[in-house]
């Protein structure tokens, strides 16, 4: 956006990239964020409200293109133009999955709609979230989920209480959505683990981590050169949140990546206390267990490493890769591992848990993408990774996303759609942040 003296801003950043302005109409920044504020809450607590294969979360982020375009199409070329390396890389993966998918002779019908329920909804969410950058501001992209996030945390933080009208208010939630085979579904009827306005506990670990991926992400661009030699006590509180909201919704992963992050950040800005800490945490490991019994038996779900889905994984994994090099060119966008379980009953059933191949998906996002993809999505693999090394900021920030989708199926192309809302200000924002490391630029 253009302040008054012709200096461009975005959420509050000083922006230095010249195609981030204020549109001509200030109406649109209202409106889409407006609209933004709704389709996050739509993801959020009604995923799946509306007709039948159009849910209204969809109808609202098309909006979103529909009031930039009509406002203002150069913005909307700007915006599809600086998301096309992003629609590339989905249109890769689409191409990919088509071969995969026509070699296992998939039906058409199936083939077509996995395209457009994956790959077309991600172009969409991108250049949704490209339009959000250029005529709201990353920050205010950023804060809007957050502020999402927060509240559905908020409500999980009065299930995990035993409060019954946040239950009742889940259950209600629940009711008016179309129903399916929700694996999940158990902890809702059974009120085993809090998930507060969100789809499942799962759901909730995937939307903290991507909340406080853009928030540390805001706060470093903020910062500016000063990131290096201040300690940012914004991006510790997000991180207390992470670790309060992983507590209560019984997800252990997201604990994992922040922890990760934290020795990574200190690391960053205090590298002398990173390594004190590190070795002080070295005698800990020897009462790990001990630690992890006395938290299970206040009932932390977290603590409990005896619980199906902690035992589960190894069989998982095992079956997982057993699959892949057995079909390297992968199985199509209709692979659902449980169908094959069958054939490797005899090498797995000496594992703890076999069982666990007949009815859950692999519970890793990565290798779920490998099976579906084949070998060929191991170069879009590489090409991120290539793009993470080189914006170190941006792995950091996405490191506890990146280390809870390992432990679960969800993921960028494969049910976790918010992301691309939120991608092009990531990659704003850490690039802005990389710059003012770099090149010593000053606090925005």
């Amino acid at each position: 956006m253009l302040d008054k003296a012709g200096s461009t801003t975005a959420g509050g950043l000083k922006n230095r990239r010249p195609e981030l302005f204020r549109p001509p109409q200030d109406y649109l920044y209202f409106i889409n964020a407006a609209l933004f504020a709704i389709t996050i809450f739509l993801s959020i607590a009604l995923v799946k409200f509306g007709p039948p294969g159009l849910p209204l979360r969809a109808l609202t982020a098309t909006l979103i293109l529909i009031t930039t375009f009509v406002a203002s199409p150069w913005i909307f070329g700007q915006a599809v133009r600086a998301a096309l390396p992003i629609l590339v890389v989905i249109l890769v993966c689409a191409l990919i999955a088509l071969l995969s998918s026509t070699l296992n002779a998939s039906p058409p019908e199936v083939i077509l709609r996995q395209l457009l329920e994956i790959h077309v909804q991600a172009a969409i969410g991108t250049v949704v979230g490209a339009c959000l950058l250029r005529t709201c501001g990353a920050g205010v992209v950023v804060k809007i989920l957050a502020m999402g996030v927060a509240l559905t945390v908020f409500v999980a933080f009065f299930q995990f209480l035993g409060v019954s009208p946040a239950w009742a208010l889940r259950e209600f939630l629940d009711r008016i959505q179309p129903a399916d085979l929700n694996p999940d579904s158990i902890f809702l009827t059974m009120r085993m683990r809090a998930m507060g306005l969100s789809y499942s506990p799962v759901h909730v670990g995937t939307q903290i981590c991507l909340a406080f991926a853009g928030w540390a992400a805001y706060v470093f661009a903020k910062l500016g050169a000063a990131a290096k030699e201040q300690l940012s006590w914004l991006i510790l509180a997000g991180a207390v949140c992470v670790l309060f909201a992983s507590l209560i919704s019984g997800n252990r992963s997201p604990i994992l990546g922040i922890v990760v992050f934290c020795i990574g950040y200190l690391f960053l800005v205090r590298p002398a206390i990173a390594i004190l800490l590190a070795l002080a945490m070295v005698p800990s490991l020897f009462i790990l267990d001990d630690i992890m019994q006395d938290l299970a038996e206040a009932g932390l779900r977290v603590a409990r490493t005896d619980d199906g889905s902690s035992s589960n994984r190894r069989v998982l994994r095992a079956f997982g890769f057993m699959l892949f090099f057995d079909r390297p060119y992968g199985y199509g966008l209709s692979f659902n591992s449980v169908e094959h379980w069958s054939h490797y009953w005899e090498k797995l059933k000496h594992y703890p848990n076999p069982m666990a191949i007949q009815l859950h998906a692999l519970h890793n996002y990565y290798m779920m993408i490998l099976n579906k993809y084949g070998g060929l999505i191991l170069f879009v693999f590489a090409y991120v990774v290539v793009l993470l090394v080189k914006n170190p900021i941006a792995l950091l920030c996405l490191t506890p996303y990146i280390i809870h989708i390992f432990f679960h199926n969800d993921g960028p192309l494969q049910a976790d759609f918010l992301i691309w809302y939120m991608l092009p200000s990531l990659i704003y924002l850490t690039g802005l942040s990389e710059r003012g490391l770099s090149q010593g630029l000053p606090r925005g």
